[in-house]
C-alpha cells in the first residue's frame, strides 16, 4: 500500500478547489477510503482547514500553512544557508555535519547538486574539509533570495519565524512598522502582495552587513535617484540606522530601491481616474493598456472596461515595466499553483503579456502572468457568482418571519435570492422557477430542493441549506457540461488507436480534423504552437492544447486516445490529447470546460479510465460519469 501524508492530500485539495469523494482521494493516492477518512480527522484535530459535506471534502479558502515537512529546506538549501548567514567565511566539514546530521558522503553529493542547478553564477565549494561560498555578493544574495528566500518568508524554518531568525537582535514587528510607516507618508503606498518580500530584502541586506557582507560595489544607476522609491528608501534606512546603528552604504540604498520599484501602488485606487495617474505612469503606457482592455474584451466577452479595474490595471503594468526595465525580481512562488487552478484566466492573462509585448515592443516573462491573472481574477470574482432563486415559507409566529428571513440573507449572501416570503406552501408555488425552498413547515412535494429548518434557525440548519445549495449548484453544472461537451464534440471528432509518438504529428492530426470538418481556418495550427511555446498545455498524462484568441469558425473538442506516450515537453509525457477551438460566442462555455477537463485529468485513475475507452460514446459516457464525482464547486 502507497503511503500518503497530510501534506500531499491538503495541497491536492488546494490546487483542485472544490469537493472531492473520499473514494476519488483513494484512487489519487492509491489508499482506502478508511485512510483517506483517518488523515482528514487527523488535519482536522490540528486546525479544522478541510470541509466535509455530503459531496466529499473541499479544503476552506482561508490561507492555510502545511505541516512542518513541507517548510522543511532541501538539504543544499540547508547547507547554503548555514554558509550565507554564518559570520565566518567558510565553515569545516565535520561543523556542517554535525549541525546538520548528515554524512560526508550526502552533503559532498548535495553540493555537486547544487552547482549543477541552472541560471545561478553563485557556488559552494569544498577544499581541505572547509565549505566555502564564492560568488559575487549582488549573486549569492539573489540565489539565496531565489532557492532560499521563499520558504524563508513565507513558509517558516524549523518551525521559526525564520526572517527574526536572520536578525535575531532587531525585533522584526519593528522593522515592519518602520518601513510601512515611511511608505505611508507618500501618496504611494506598498502593494500588500509584495510586503513580505520588500521585508525579505531588508532582512537580508541587515544580515549581511551585521556578518561583514555589505556591498563593496555595485552598478550605479544615477535614473534611479530621481524616483520617489529612492526617497522612500533613503528615508526609511536612516530610521534603522539611527534606531539599531546599522549602516547602510549607498550601494545597499540602490539595491534596496530595487527592491522596491515595481511593489507601490498609489493610494485610494478607488477614488482614481486616469488623469490622477499621469504623474505615476506616462501617457503611452496608459493608451497600450486601454488597447489592450478592448482586446482582451473583444476576444474573451469579459467586460474589463470598468473605471476601477482600468486605474489598478495600469497602475500594475506600469510596476511591471518598471521590474523589467531595473531588473527587478518578481516574487511568485506562493501563487505556482494558479494557472492549474484557474486555467481560462491563465489563458486570458497570457493573451495580455502577448499583446501588450506586440504594442510596446518588449519581452515579459510569462511569471508576470500569475499577478495579471489576480488582477483579472479578484474583479470578475465580484459578479460570477450565479444566485438561486429561493422562496422562503415560515408562517407568521410572535414577529418571527422577519427574523429568520433576515439571518438566511446575511447566512447566504451572494448565493441565494429570495424572490418569496410566504406563510403558506401551496401546489400553485411549484410552478415557480423556484430552484429552492426552505420552509419551517412541513412541504409535501417530488421535487429535491426542499429544506425544512427549525423555527430557531441553529447552526445545524445553516450547514443544511449549505449542503443543499452545493448539490443544487454540482446538479447544474452536470447538466450544463454535459449539454455543452456534447455540442462542442462528436464522433467525426474522435481519434482512437493511434500511435503518435512526437508532438507535433498529434497537433497535426488533431488540427486536420477540425479542419477537414469546417471547425477552423488553415492558420489555427500556427496558433495552436503559439500558445504552447508560452507555456505547455500538458496536465499530468493529458495534453489539452487550446488558443489564446476565440476565432475559430464554430467550437470544437477533438479527443485523441493514443495507443502509447506521447512526448510533450521535458517534464510531460500523455496519453490523451484534448484539442479545444473556441468561437468567440462559446467563451464562458469553453472556460467552464477547460476547468472541468482539468479537475477530471488531476486525478491519474480517471486518466488510465478514460485511456482504456476507444468508442466515442463510451469515452463521453465514463467522462461525465467522472464529472459526477469530483467537479469542483465555487463556494
Amino acid at each position: 500500500m502507497v503511503k500518503v501524508n497530510n501534506t500531499e492530500i491538503i495541497e491536492f485539495l488546494k490546487q483542485h478547489p472544490g469537493w472531492h469523494s473520499a473514494r476519488v482521494l483513494a484512487q489519487q493516492f492509491e489508499v482506502t477510503t478508511r485512510s483517506i477518512r483517518s488523515h482528514v480527522a487527523q488535519i482536522n484535530d490540528d486546525s479544522a482547514v478541510i470541509l466535509t459535506g455530503p459531496l466529499g471534502y473541499k479544503l476552506k479558502q482561508e490561507k492555510i500553512s502545511l505541516d512542518a515537512e513541507s517548510e522543511k529546506m532541501d538539504i543544499s538549501s540547508e547547507i547554503f544557508y548555514l554558509l550565507f548567514t554564518s559570520l565566518k567565511h567558510s565553515i569545516s566539514l565535520a561543523e556542517i555535519m554535525s549541525v546538520t546530521n548528515y554524512s560526508e558522503a550526502t552533503i559532498r553529493n548535495e553540493i555537486t547538486n547544487f552547482n549543477k542547478l541552472p541560471n545561478q553564477t553563485a557556488s559552494i565549494s569544498i577544499k581541505n574539509n572547509l565549505i566555502t561560498l564564492n560568488g559575487e555578493e549582488d549573486e549569492i544574495r539573489k540565489t539565496f533570495h531565489q532557492i532560499v528566500g521563499e520558504k524563508v518568508a513565507y513558509n517558516g524554518y524549523e518551525g521559526e519565524s525564520s526572517m527574526q531568525k536572520l536578525i535575531p537582535d532587531i525585533p522584526i514587528e519593528v522593522l515592519e512598522n518602520i518601513i510601512m510607516d515611511t511608505v505611508g507618508q507618500n501618496d504611494l503606498v506598498i502593494n500588500g502582495y509584495e510586503f513580505d518580500d520588500l521585508l525579505l530584502h531588508y532582512v537580508i541586506s541587515i544580515n549581511r552587513i551585521l556578518n561583514g557582507n555589505s556591498y563593496s560595489t555595485f552598478v550605479e544607476n544615477n535614473d534611479l535617484k530621481k524616483r520617489p522609491e529612492y526617497q522612500i528608501t533613503i528615508k526609511t534606512t536612516d530610521k534603522i540606522s539611527k534606531k539599531f546603528h546599522i549602516k547602510f552604504n549607498k550601494f545597499e540604498i540602490q539595491g534596496l530601491t530595487l527592491a522596491l520599484i515595481g511593489k507601490m501602488i498609489a493610494k485610494n485606487t478607488e477614488e482614481k481616474d486616469l488623469l490622477d495617474l499621469r504623474k505615476y505612469v506616462s501617457q503611452e503606457i496608459m493608451q497600450e493598456c486601454l488597447q489592450t482592455i478592448k482586446d482582451v474584451d473583444r476576444e474573451y466577452n469579459l467586460h474589463l472596461n470598468n473605471r476601477k479595474f482600468i486605474v489598478r490595471f495600469v497602475i500594475h503594468i506600469s510596476n511591471m515595466l518598471n521590474r523589467i526595465e531595473y531588473k527587478s525580481n518578481q516574487t511568485i512562488e506562493n501563487f505556482r499553483y494558479l494557472p492549474k487552478q484557474y486555467p481560462f484566466l491563465y489563458d486570458v492573462a497570457l493573451y495580455v503579456i502577448d499583446d501588450l509585448n506586440k504594442r510596446l515592443g518588449i519581452n515579459i516573462r510569462e511569471e508576470e502572468s500569475i499577478y495579471i491573472m489576480l488582477h483579472i481574477g479578484a474583479f470578475l470574482d465580484k459578479d460570477s457568482e450565479e444566485l438561486i432563486n429561493t422562496i422562503v415559507v415560515v408562517p407568521e409566529y410572535y414577529n418571527s418571519t422577519g427574523r429568520i428571513v433576515e439571518r438566511i440573507k446575511k447566512e447566504f449572501k451572494g448565493k441565494i435570492h429570495i424572490s418569496r416570503v410566504i406563510d403558506k406552501f401551496t401546489q400553485r408555488d411549484l410552478e415557480t422557477t423556484s430552484n429552492l425552498i426552505i420552509s419551517t413547515v412541513p412541504i409535501k412535494t417530488k421535487t429535491n430542493f426542499v429544506i425544512n429548518i427549525s423555527p430557531m434557525f441553529s447552526n445545524l440548519d445553516q450547514m443544511v441549506v449549505q449542503n443543499k445549495i452545493d448539490e443544487i449548484k454540482n446538479e447544474k453544472f452536470i447538466h450544463d457540461i454535459s449539454t455543452d461537451l456534447n455540442r462542442f464534440s462528436s464522433s467525426e471528432l474522435f481519434l482512437s488507436n493511434t500511435k503518435f509518438t512526437d508532438k507535433d504529428t498529434a497537433l497535426k492530426a488533431c488540427f486536420e480534423l477540425l479542419e477537414k470538418n469546417d471547425y477552423v481556418n488553415d492558420d489555427f495550427l500556427s496558433q495552436i504552437n503559439k500558445r504552447e511555446e508560452m507555456a505547455p498545455t500538458s496536465f499530468g498524462n493529458v495534453a489539452i492544447p487550446h488558443t489564446m484568441n476565440m476565432k475559430a469558425k464554430k467550437t470544437g473538442i477533438v479527443f485523441l486516445v493514443n495507443n502509447q506516450d506521447i512526448n510533450w515537453d521535458s517534464q510531460h509525457s500523455v496519453r490523451i490529447v484534448i484539442m479545444i477551438a473556441v468561437n468567440n460566442a462559446d467563451t464562458n462555455a469553453f472556460s467552464k470546460i477547460l476547468q472541468a477537463l482539468i479537475d477530471v485529468v488531476s486525478v491519474n485513475s480517471n486518466v488510465q479510465k478514460l485511456s482504456n475507452y476507444k468508442n466515442y460514446q463510451e469515452f463521453m459516457d465514463a467522462l461525465i460519469e467522472i464529472l459526477k464525482t469530483i467537479k469542483p464547486i465555487d463556494i
